[in-house]
């Protein structure tokens, strides 16, 4: 299998998580299981993005190998609230936590890393 890549911005709103959904089905040769990891994963930091975030777009990358798959979700504005989400309230990104090898913040940005 070929490194594959996957980026895409979402406009906040009730349909951001659905389509981070949606668009993540375009990665291809992905097992149901690591699919649905991913797709709980990203979801659920596009809706923490947008509680905590001040509405502006919200950034998806996803960069796969054969072992591995690393995502990044970066919000510009309002990245206070989600970096002090994480460091006061880890239990809000317990997702992370249970569905990720490893997870942390970069800049403006929450990246994670699955195994699949």
């Amino acid at each position: 299998m070929e490194q594959s890549e996957l980026r895409f911005d979402l406009t906040p709103g009730p349909t951001a998580p659905a389509t981070a959904r949606s668009l993540l089905s375009q990665l291809p040769d992905l097992d149901l299981a690591a699919l649905d990891r991913l797709k709980t994963v990203v979801s659920s930091l596009v809706t923490r993005s947008m509680r905590e975030g001040g509405g502006s777009p919200i950034g998806v990358r996803i960069d796969r190998n054969s072992k591995t798959m690393g995502g990044r979700v970066s919000v510009p504005d309002g990245w206070e609230g989600l970096s002090a989400t994480a460091r006061d309230h880890p239990e809000r990104l317990a997702v992370l936590r249970a569905l990720t090898r490893s997870w942390g913040i970069q800049g403006r940005a929450v990246w994670f890393v699955l195994a699949i």
